[in-house]
């Protein structure tokens, strides 16, 4: 059976890699209890310096497991009582480590969309489960109703919706065209492909270009041709 978590020491350096890529290595209450022990020993082991916690997979962590959640609607108020003062007693012990802890972060972040016209945007099924809240300017943002995960964004104007990239199957992720705000990447990630390359956001006549290799993908008007 695959070890849900890696601990591995090297160099004064101790490794902690959440192993269910599966899930994007989403924790439960077991998973708690791994890492708030392997943190403990890393903290007593004089030969450990520096911990380092990471993720295997396509992302670092999805947060929490639904299905853990799912099992937490049923609990009693004490059940869900011991459940939260097993969690923070894993960040209180991350948070009063007195060696350098660093997670080493990849994959989809909260602001890796994906543009899609509004128009053909359509709930199938789930609606009822999902959050919708407004911003103070009128775009509305979408959230999974059981773990808060960001789904989808509208644009109050204009047919625009941003669709969050970590929140679709394997099989439904579009495949990317270039990098982008690649100055402000960790320095230890290394870009390996041949996609063009952005410092910062692309310009107009940029995603024009971008565009024109793509015939088949869609980009807003209003990033391609900005008003002036």
């Amino acid at each position: 059976m695959t070890e849900p978590l890696l601990v591995h020491s090297r160099d004064a350096v101790a490794t902690l890699t959440l192993n269910r890529p599966e899930i994007r290595n989403a924790f439960d209450d077991a998973q708690i209890e791994r890492l708030t022990q392997a943190l403990r020993a890393a903290e007593a082991d004089p030969a450990v310096r520096v911990v380092v916690i990471a993720g295997n997979g396509p992302a670092f962590c999805a947060g929490a497991d639904l299905n853990w959640m799912k099992r937490m609607a049923g609990y009693t108020y004490e059940q869900n009582l011991a459940d939260a003062t097993v969690l923070a007693e894993m960040l209180r012990t991350l948070d009063c480590m007195t060696k350098p802890t660093v997670a080493r972060v990849h994959g989809a972040a909260f602001t890796t969309v994906a543009f899609v016209p509004r128009s053909s945007l359509t709930w199938i099924r789930g609606e009822d489960e999902a959050s919708i809240y407004s911003t103070p300017l009128g775009n509305r943002r979408s959230f999974c109703g059981l773990c808060a995960s960001p789904l989808f964004n509208v644009a109050r104007a204009g047919d625009l919706a941003a669709v969050v990239i970590g929140s679709l199957q394997d099989a439904d992720q579009p495949a990317p065209w270039a990098h982008v705000n690649t100055e402000s990447k960790a320095p230890w990630h290394r870009i390996s492909d041949d996609l063009p390359q952005f410092s910062t956001w692309p310009a107009a006549d940029q995603l024009r270009v971008l565009a024109d290799r793509h015939r088949c993908a869609w980009l807003p008007d209003q990033l391609l041709f900005p008003a002036t």
